[in-house]
């Protein structure tokens, strides 16, 4: 086994094949093979093939401390997971931590949030436990029904008051902790919509109002929400207008943060520049060459399939199966008209492995001599130099040292997506082009002074 694999602390297994809405952004491509892969994974979890596997990549029994399930919905099927659970907490002294991921949409979901809150309360009060859920939720219904289906938005609402009112009913020990988490997403469209001031005031207020403020009325220190600004990653090709509009709504979050202060539009946020990256200035004299920092699937986290196979993304769950594949294939071929952003998720890097090849990719993402896992500054100047001469980013970067300070900044604030990349650059860790003309159309100006008087607190 690869010495990197016993730096991981975290297990990823799916948990469901499919999921009940088919998002406008969404990089899985919906396909009756689906049905396909969750019988599968439904399979899996009848014996102890996970927890056969995470026994042998987790030897060290106070290596393993966080388990996640990922889809698909996750939580439609959770209870697939509760006899691993049951193992893992037997098992590993050291597990304290839980998290799925969910578009909280269908009506069943309030019951499974409290089965999987009950299957903790089995376990003994010496041990703490945390249990976190990522809430997918875009903003209001002229941002969420646009991205996830007509209705989508009330209904998720609906859930999560319901969820809200058996919370105060039921008694949650003190040993467990249940944290909440906004996903917001804007992609390009959304960005579009959030071009004025009172927009982007009511799209704030939308949260604060239908789910900070419910977690607090409940008044119980252990079930918290986290504050958490919009994720604007998307895998999707960027204009220099899309990045010009992004810089807009950007310049428009400063000024209104600044505002904030004395207009107080806010109960909760603080901070609203919408880039959730990783600020980690270096010194001048040192230059960053890393794998890539952000979900960290494949990397930090060790994620699991049926028959003997690894994952190194999210969104490959589904690669696992020969059928999937062709129906992707057969729905390319039939469609005269081509989708970029398809076409780059069709015919995107393997990323379901055997355990050969995941102990060579564990070598490869982990050595910065190797140029296929490498983000090297002088790359990154060269793409921003050739970007401004185009006129596709702002001119000043024909500077060089503004080009060079850029590559920095960019290379020392932004996350990385192993699925974008490897689409876009055939690459894990070199950043796609679009990122620099969302970023450097004037947009980074503003993170960067919401980062001065604000420091940024991703969670």
């Amino acid at each position: 086994m690869n010495e990197k694999l016993r730096n991981m602390s975290t297990a990823v297994v799916f948990s469901c094949g499919t999921c009940n809405l088919n998002c406008r952004y969404c990089a899985i491509d919906k396909n009756p093979a689906l049905k396909d892969v969750d019988n599968l994974l439904e399979e899996s979890f009848k014996n102890d093939y996970y927890i056969e596997k995470i026994r042998k990549y987790f030897p060290d029994k106070n290596q393993l401390m966080r388990l996640e399930t990922w889809g698909g919905e996750p939580i439609y099927k959770i209870e697939r997971i509760f006899p691993l659970l049951d193992k893992i907490v037997k098992e590993f002294p050291n597990f304290n931590s839980y998290f799925s991921s969910t578009n909280f949409s269908y009506p069943e979901w309030p019951d499974k949030i409290i089965a999987l809150i009950n299957q903790f309360k089995k376990y003994t009060p010496l041990r703490k436990f945390q249990i976190e859920i990522q809430l997918s939720m875009d903003g209001p219904e002229w941002i969420n029904d646009d991205n996830r289906g007509k209705g989508v938005t009330q209904r998720c609402l609906n859930n999560f008051h319901t969820l809200i009112e058996r919370l105060k009913d039921i008694e949650v020990p003190r040993n467990i902790s249940i944290f909440f988490c906004l996903k917001q997403t804007l992609d390009i469209e959304s960005i579009k919509k959030l071009q004025e001031k009172d927009k982007i005031i009511e799209y704030y207020q939308f949260f604060e109002k239908n789910y900070h403020k419910p977690i607090e009325a409940l008044n119980k220190d252990n079930i918290t929400m986290g504050i958490n600004l919009p994720n604007t990653a998307v895998p999707s090709p960027i204009t220099k207008q899309n990045g010009i509009e992004f810089a807009n709504l950007c310049r428009l979050s400063y000024e209104i943060e600044c505002e904030n202060k004395t207009q107080h539009y806010f109960d909760y946020f603080t901070q609203i520049v919408p880039f959730t990256g990783y600020n980690n200035p270096l010194p001048e004299n040192e230059y960053l060459q890393v794998g890539p920092k952000g979900c960290g699937t494949g990397v930090s986290n060790i994620s699991f399939l049926p028959n003997n196979l690894f994952c190194t993304c999210h969104l490959s769950y589904m690669e696992f199966i020969d059928k999937y594949k062709q129906y992707v294939s057969d729905g390319k071929r039939q469609n005269k008209v081509i989708d970029l952003d398809k076409f780059m998720l069709e015919t995107r890097f393997n990323t379901c492995m055997t355990e050969e090849q995941y102990d060579a990719f564990m070598d490869d993402i982990n050595n910065p001599m190797v140029d296929f896992s490498t983000c090297r500054l002088n790359n990154m100047y060269s793409i921003i130099s050739i970007l401004a001469l185009a006129h596709q980013i702002d001119e000043k970067y024909l500077d060089q040292e503004e080009a060079a300070k850029a590559a920095r900044l960019v290379q020392n604030h932004t996350s990385y997506c192993i699925n974008d990349n490897a689409n876009v650059n055939g690459s894990m860790t070199l950043q796609p082009v679009g990122l620099f003309k969302q970023l450097l159309n004037g947009a980074m100006d503003y993170i960067l002074k919401s980062d001065e008087e604000n420091p940024r607190h991703v969670e």
